[in-house]
């Protein structure tokens, strides 16, 4: 039926006769090339396909009863029962209406297709909006886990930052440096978790000269960002990377400026697709706002180490550490409670209710215990506790469970840290984040001109002004006349750099002047070159300066008017690294000659060794005085009372000793000394001669007491022995008073 030809015309016929009624020719049909390679089939076969030995292919003939048809094919070789190939089997089949459906569809699909894209099209752009939306979204988390984590490691905050900078630009790879002072170096402090995994460097540097490093430096070199979306074109400042490296596909890093100077230096690479500038703003203000953090945390710990230098221990404020049973009720507590709750003493706060005295919330410590049951332990859990005066106080608290020696559940343990000041100040960014971006800066973009185009609420606030006062200003009417002068010359610099950082001052509402630093770039907005401004209050910053400088002076004056000797050390070195006035009067030496000379070179040499072992010691936290000498610069010996601590400065450890001149207290107990010898030798001649003469007097009593007749001579007797008998006891009494020196 398929070629109008009967089977019994081809039975039996060779040399390719059953190929006729096909193909018009005698040629191999599919059974016949069933070993031969696909090469061989694809010159009379199409859609080839093998299953174990089966052949499978398509043709198309266009003679069969005078049309086109496709022919579907399937051959396979036919074996006996031994596993021999004695022949092989062809199924022909007609798959023309088939193939025709198929064309019709895919011409339906095609059209569908089209539709589809210019939907996609409408999408996309959905899409797009929808993607600015969420990294403005994803931006923000990120600026406000800067916040979050402001008392947290360094490192990690870093670490935190390098994630918000891949997240915000879609890029799987990138780091985080840091600039010397004079930008010759970079200091590599963070990478992408995906960077890390990928490097196989073993060891990865971490300090890198600003002149020799690639691409990655330019951001430097030229104060702006740079955006490399083909790392693989040839470039005259790229240096290539180690072998173990991570490919890069596509780079882009920008600046920090800081008062003019590149600060840190932000990159990420190998993103999908090309960088935008929607990625060097969404970046650049990500880390805007983590500069702004670490510098508070910088002012935080200044603050902190100034405050270590001139408080004792006693002090400092101390986190709360507590203990209660399965019940609930406070079993231990540091002291440091009764300060943090308002309670008298200790004793009035152990065996109170936790649940009932202390959480104000009942819903909150119900969720505490909730999260305690199901972790075992918990970290940085808020809560808000309830004084003894009945005001509230927030604490961050880290607890856990703790056992039994069965194993049983005992209670809970942890640790109290008051957080009542860092939430006041997080519910004042929340409240001033209410517009967009919810920034708790100051965001302003205005034309060339000065015109403001958009401003936030923090900008109202800060300069006092309503919202539609504010827009209704121009730029150079808020700043004050010396920073007004300069805003020409700072948008010429924007146009050559993209990015700067200046601190400026702006007139209020009520006159008065806003000192701000503000971090500026280039931009587009609404089809427009204008100028993006991200500013924070710089008020509080100069008052933590200030306060900062007079506690600094404060330190400085009790330093250099002490009545006794002051020496700071190095531990590591051992040597002196500063000195007061005294210092320089007990010694006579100047105080830039006694810096850098080793602590041993103060001390005469007979007590060098124990001085070094009691420095040591006071190292270790010893707290009792010693006694030691100081060697002048003229010899002199002066004998000294040392006591001395470790402080930390700086990150650093150092030991100050107190030294107070003894010399004149030892004169005087070494006179004592001799005037008690001399006495203690009078006492004990005189005691001899008047023993010797009592012994005289009782014998002669004696002697007298015989004349017993004589009632007169017995009275004066017993008077002269009774006499004479005191005169013993008190010659005793010299005798032991002597001997107790």
């Amino acid at each position: 039926e398929l070629t109008g030809v009967s089977a019994a015309t081809m039975l039996g016929k060779g040399d390719y006769e059953y190929a006729l009624p096909f193909y018009g020719e005698r040629r191999p049909i599919l059974l016949d090339l069933i070993f031969e390679p696909d090469a061989v089939i694809e010159q009379k076969y199409s859609h080839i396909v093998r299953d174990n030995d089966a052949l499978i292919a398509e043709t198309t003939l266009s003679h069969l009863h005078g049309r086109e048809v496709t022919l579907f094919g399937k051959a396979s070789p036919l074996y006996n029962t031994h596993g021999d190939i004695v022949g092989a089997i062809e199924a022909i089949r007609d798959i023309t209406d088939r193939k025709k459906a198929e064309d019709e569809l895919r011409a339906a699909y095609e059209q569908i297709t089209a539709s589809e894209e210019e939907l996609r099209g409408q999408l996309d752009t959905l899409e797009e909006s929808e993607q600015r939306i969420k990294e403005n979204a994803s931006r923000l988390r990120f600026m406000l886990g800067f916040y979050d984590r402001a008392d947290e490691d360094k490192k990690d905050l870093l670490n935190f930052a390098v994630d918000g900078a891949g997240t915000i630009t879609s890029s799987p790879l990138g780091y985080l440096a840091f600039l010397n002072d004079d930008e010759s170096e970079l200091s590599m402090y963070a990478w992408s978790k995906s960077t890390m995994k990928e490097c196989s460097l073993q060891e990865k540097p971490l300090v890198y000269k600003t002149a020799k490093t690639g691409l990655w430096g330019e951001a430097v070199r030229q104060r702006k960002p740079v955006i490399t979306n083909d790392y693989a074109a040839p470039s005259s400042v790229k240096k290539g990377y180690p072998p173990g490296h991570p490919e890069i596909i596509r780079h882009m890093n920008i600046p920090v400026l800081d008062g003019g100077h590149v600060v840190m230096v932000a990159g990420v690479a190998n993103k999908s697709q090309a960088y935008t500038e929607d990625d060097v703003e969404q970046l650049s203000l990500l880390m805007q706002g983590l500069w702004q953090a670490l510098q508070q945390r910088q002012i935080k710990q200044e603050l902190y180490e100034s405050e270590e230098n001139y408080r004792t221990i006693l002090n400092n404020i101390q986190d709360i550490f507590y203990r209660s049973d399965t019940l609930g009720n406070l079993v231990m507590a540091s002291p440091s409670i009764t300060e943090l709750l308002g309670y008298d003493s200790l004793n009035e706060v152990i065996g109170k209710n936790i649940a009932k005295e202390f959480w104000s919330l009942p819903e909150q410590r119900q969720k505490f215990i909730d999260e305690l049951e199901k972790h075992g332990s918990v970290k940085n859990f808020e809560a808000v506790l309830r004084r003894k005066d009945g005001r509230t106080i927030t604490v961050a608290t880290s607890s856990h469970f703790y056992y039994a020696k069965d194993g049983s559940v005992a209670g809970t343990e942890g640790i109290f840290h008051d957080v009542t000041v860092i939430r006041a100040a997080d519910q004042q960014i929340h409240l001033l984040a209410s517009l967009i971006d919810l920034s708790p800066a100051s965001i302003t973009v205005h034309d060339s001109e000065g015109r403001f185009l958009y401003a936030n609420q923090r900008a109202f606030d800060l300069h006092g002004y309503t919202r539609e006062e504010f827009m209704a200003l121009n730029l150079h009417k808020i700043d004050i006349p010396a920073s007004e002068e300069l805003i020409n010359q700072r948008i010429t610099s924007f146009k050559q750099t993209g990015i700067v950082s200046f601190d400026v001052e702006h007139f209020r509402k009520d006159g008065s002047h806003l000192p701000l630093h503000v971090m500026a770039q280039m931009t587009r907005w609404m089809d427009r070159e204008v100028i993006l401004s991200v500013a924070s209050d710089r008020s509080e910053r100069i008052i933590a300066d200030r306060i900062l400088f007079e506690r600094e002076e404060q330190y400085r004056k009790l330093f250099e008017q002490s009545n006794d000797a002051i020496f700071v050390a190095d531990p590591k070195t051992r040597t002196i690294t500063d000195c007061n006035r005294k210092a320089e009067l007990i010694t006579g030496y100047s105080r830039s000659e006694i810096i850098g000379m080793p602590v041993a070179t103060l001390h005469p040499e007979d007590v060098r060794a124990v001085t070094m072992e009691h420095f040591q010691k006071f190292l270790q936290g010893m707290t009792n005085s010693v006694e030691s000498a100081l060697l002048t610069r003229d010899g002199r010996r002066v004998e000294v009372s040392v006591n001395a601590g470790p402080v930390e400065v700086g990150g650093h450890i150092l030991l100050i000793g107190t030294f107070r001149d003894i010399t004149e207290q030892k004169r005087v107990e070494d006179a004592l000394r001799g005037a008690n010898l001399k006495l203690n030798l009078l006492s004990s001649i005189t005691r001899h001669d008047l023993t010797n003469q009592l012994t005289i007097l009782q014998g002669y009593a004696q002697i007298a007491a015989m004349e017993k007749n004589n009632p007169f001579m017995a009275d004066y007797l017993a008077r002269i022995i009774n006499s004479a008998n005191i005169m013993a006891r008190q010659i005793e009494f010299t005798r032991m008073y002597q001997e107790l020196g």
